[in-house]
């Protein structure tokens, strides 16, 4: 009870709801939670705490709760740590409250389905998710493509910067990518291509190039710094289109892992 009234009270000051009904109405929603699921009315607190301090006002943190749960039981992952990440996420990619859902789903199923953990994901969002907002590539595309450089290796802040050095030099420099792999990187009216066109633009171009032209092209265009990402990327842009296409489609994926793990 003691660690419980401390944590609720941490829910209160943070939100700034003390004596409202907004907070008991918060104060229920943990104790029901921690009454009916897996986790502890105090994890519930403590993962309300992190949304708050993300500046979601009670409504919202209420709302949310419950896909945050979601994440952090499907995947393993700490109740406020995946508060947090959920949260950074929102933000980073121009997201609303409203999408809490869509970004458990989306992280459960990339964790899922390649070698990153939920905490690494995170990570390399915090890299990349500003870019990705400004290049209008979706959270799906972007969780596609760090789950694809995940699977070699490259996991958190290796690969958020990697993702972000190939996003930003296919864009911000595509004229000169034309001249390195004779192809446009760019789209109709010269807009920015997606990331699955770009992806395969580039598969296609280094397809029709021997061994040494194509370490020496990517090289020319990413630097040494870049090749590694860019090579993986380019070599399995399949594989990223076919996880963006099944994250497109994971409505759902978080509850239903979290009730799966719950159901023994």
């Amino acid at each position: 009870f003691m660690d419980y009234d401390d944590a609720i009270r941490a829910v209160a000051a943070v939100t700034g709801t003390s004596g409202t009904p907004a907070f008991e109405q918060m104060n229920q929603v943990a104790k029901e939670l921690g009454a009916t699921t897996s986790f502890t009315a105090v994890e519930v607190a403590k993962l309300m705490t992190e949304l708050g301090r993300a500046g979601f006002d009670p409504a919202q943190i209420n709302a949310m709760t419950t896909s945050v749960l979601s994440l952090s039981r499907a995947t393993g992952t700490d109740a406020a740590e995946s508060a947090g990440i959920m949260s950074a996420t929102i933000h980073q990619f121009g997201l609303e409250a409203s999408d809490a859902a869509r970004v458990a789903d989306v992280l459960t199923m990339t964790s899922s389905k390649t070698f990153n953990t939920v905490g690494q994901l995170g990570e390399a969002f915090g890299y990349v998710g500003l870019v990705m907002k400004e290049l209008k590539i979706p959270l799906e595309d972007a969780a596609a493509a760090l789950g694809i450089l995940g699977n070699v290796g490259i996991q958190g802040s290796a690969a958020g910067n990697a993702f972000k050095r190939f996003a930003l030099l296919t864009t911000a420099e595509a004229e000169k990518m034309e001249g390195i792999f004779h192809v446009s990187f760019k789209g109709a009216n010269g807009s920015i291509m997606s990331l699955i066109d770009t992806l395969e633009t580039l598969q296609g171009s280094l397809g029709k190039m021997d061994d040494a032209t194509a370490i020496k092209s990517l090289n020319d265009a990413f630097g040494m710094l870049g090749i590694t990402g860019a090579a993986a990327l380019a070599s399995a842009g399949d594989g990223v289109k076919d996880l963006r296409d099944q994250l497109l489609h994971a409505q759902g994926a978080a509850a239903k892992m979290a009730a799966e793990m719950d159901a023994g």
